[in-house]
């Protein structure tokens, strides 16, 4: 999931990061204007199923 931040408790600036929804793992972060790294999402695992 990409998401536009601010870093609110230090330089004020905006930048844009990529963040697991579910485990809430920030997976990268890149400036605004780039691309990012991580474009195709992980297969759904649905609860109960192995891995």
């Amino acid at each position: 999931h990409h998401e536009l931040w601010i870093h609110a408790a230090g330089c004020r600036q905006y930048f844009n990061t990529t963040r697991d929804t579910v485990t809430y793992e920030i997976l990268e972060t890149y400036p605004i204007g780039t691309q990012p790294q991580f474009v195709n999402p992980a297969p759904a695992i649905r609860k109960g199923e192995q891995v």
